[in-house]
């Protein structure tokens, strides 16, 4: 099959068809020679961009989630997304239609407009290719920059670490997990789209007066702890033990041979604040789970901490989903 654009009567009937203008700053939707959506500018917008990207159908709304978690974590708010899909030659208008429906449903939650895009049959894929822009706005765009950080501020996190590790595992290795355990062991390593949102959090820490925020995804939070280092140009001293982590993501990490500290992430946040304790409570008032697990640091070092022992973050390497998802 050759590469091609797909056509205006499948775009009509699967794509344009599935998509609703809900946001009044939408002067004009998307539609067939359009490809740009007019945003009316109501007030002195600062705009944030951002573009993850997601291989297969499988998952294709964490591409909306991870956009607007993304731009949540730099003191913004999600407005619209571009959707560029990319499909191999066993194309089939029904996958279309199911992914559009899906991103469609993830955008009605978070109130969002999928303003454009593009649709394409390209030789050489064996999977779809989903590519999200995010564009958000919002007055405390960049007020949560990891470039703000500075020694001796404390490192929170949110919920659990591994959460999207953790609902992979249990989509795909469902049948073999409840033959070596119970279902209700294996429904507790299961969450809904929603629950890998951060920006309920990430508008607790805005008002709290957080100085950066970081939204876990591959690698971890192992990655995510170097990631903040580099940025900042700052240490970290951390505890391993004041790291959330369920007890049955452990076991199933056992199963598979995966550390779970270097399992993809997706649900939780880390935030940097001259004090963590305040922020603590003021999420939990919220109804949200947090902890103080470490410090930043005038060093360069990575230090995590286990009780007597001491080691040093690695650089991050591919993520341990991908033993499941090989």
């Amino acid at each position: 099959m050759n590469p091609r654009k797909i056509s205006v009567t499948v775009l009509k009937r699967s794509v344009f068809k599935n998509i609703k203008k809900r946001n009044p700053e939408s002067v004009s939707a998307p539609y067939v020679g359009m490809d740009c959506a007019v945003m009316k500018n109501v007030k002195d917008y600062t705009y944030v961009t951002v573009n993850p990207v997601i291989c297969g159908e499988r998952y294709c709304e964490m591409g909306i989630i991870k956009a607007a978690n993304n731009i949540s974590c730099m003191g913004g708010n999600i407005r619209a997304v571009l959707v560029n899909l990319m499909f191999g030659a066993g194309y089939d208008e029904k996958q279309l239609k199911s992914i559009m429906k899906r991103l469609e449903a993830m955008c009605d939650v978070l109130d969002i407009q999928i303003a454009g895009g593009h649709t394409c049959v390209m030789s050489g894929l064996s999977q779809a290719v989903i590519s999200i822009t995010g564009m958000g706005d919002g007055d405390d765009a960049q007020s949560a920059s990891l470039k703000r950080i500075t020694p001796g501020e404390d490192i929170v996190i949110t919920k659990t670490i591994g959460m999207e590790g953790s609902a992979i595992i249990a989509d795909m290795k469902e049948e073999e997990l409840k033959a070596r355990f119970s279902q209700q062991f294996v429904d507790s390593l299961k969450y809904s789209n929603e629950d890998f949102l951060i920006l309920s959090e990430a508008a607790v820490a805005i008002k709290h007066g957080v100085t950066a925020m970081h939204d876990l995804s591959e690698g971890g939070i192992f990655a995510a702890l170097w990631d903040i280092c580099e940025a900042s140009g700052k240490g970290i001293s951390i505890d391993i033990k004041k790291i959330p982590v369920k007890q049955a993501l452990i076991e199933a990490c056992e199963l598979y041979d995966l550390n779970p500290y270097e399992l993809i992430s997706g649900g939780s946040l880390l935030l940097v604040t001259k004090n963590g304790n305040e922020l603590v409570q003021s999420l939990k008032e919220s109804g949200i789970r947090a902890e103080v697990i470490g410090k930043t640091t005038d060093t360069n070092d990575k230090i995590i901490l286990n009780g007597d022992e001491i080691r040093y973050l690695d650089t991050p390497s591919r993520d341990e989903i991908y033993k499941i998802l090989g």
